[in-house]
């Protein structure tokens, strides 16, 4: 079957674009020193990012894909996991060290695809596809994201806000995402418009396969063949 017209909801083949394959494998973080680093952020008013994330128990506060350090001017933005009491977690979304807005949900420690879209006046969250309720909002959405002299780090944040776990297929897109495109990347169809960064493909890399060239360096991660199409 052509992957350009896979149903929405077909689960269990990953999705490939010009060669690269995304879906089956992933980037596995001890939770206490590994990241990847990339290139630097410029400042725009729109940015989407997704990414699948897979947990360890017992984690507290861990960041998936961020810009800068957590405090403003070091800080552009940030899109992170918190464990707040037993079994929720809570993804949330940042600008400089504001919070723009968070949803919260049950523990999981399986596969789950998450994204966040933000600009245009709006903010938006989704889990495995589908909208959620934001709380938390901290400003009108209009806010441009400001630049910073740090590099994009994928698995932290700051000293102490490593991710545990597995990341597989993380994007960052210039634009606002539709309800539409994110399922479709849910279900492993790639969406290639307004796509600026994408890692953590099925390679055994951490390059940039978008195009625009902010290859990662990896410190530490490794290679896994657990992915969420698996």
């Amino acid at each position: 079957m052509s992957l350009s017209v896979l149903p929405t909801m077909s689960l269990g083949l990953a999705g490939a674009r010009g060669g690269v394959s995304f879906g089956n494998n992933s980037r596995e973080f001890n939770g206490s020193s590994d990241f990847i680093e990339a290139g630097a952020f410029v400042s725009r008013s729109e940015i989407s990012i997704a990414a699948w994330v897979k947990l360890d128990a017992g984690f507290s506060a861990s960041e998936i894909f961020t810009c800068g350090t957590y405090y403003y001017p070091n800080k552009s933005f940030g899109f992170s996991v918190r464990r707040i009491y037993l079994g929720i977690q809570r993804f949330q979304f940042s600008i400089a060290n504001t919070d723009y807005g968070h949803w919260q949900q049950t523990e999981s420690n399986s596969w789950q695809h998450v994204a966040v879209c933000y600009g245009s006046g709006s903010l938006d969250f989704y889990l495995n596809g589908v909208t959620q309720f934001p709380g938390g909002a901290g400003g009108s959405f209009t806010r441009s994201i400001p630049e910073s002299s740090n590099l994009y780090r994928i698995g932290n944040g700051s000293s102490s806000q490593y991710f545990p776990g597995k990341l597989a297929d993380v994007r960052e897109y210039n634009k606002v995402l539709s309800s539409g495109e994110v399922s479709d990347i849910y279900s492993g169809v790639d969406i290639s418009s307004g796509l600026v960064g994408w890692w953590l493909t099925d390679t055994d890399d951490v390059l940039d396969h978008s195009g625009s060239g902010n290859n990662g360096t990896n410190y530490g991660s490794t290679y896994s063949t657990d992915g969420p199409f698996d």
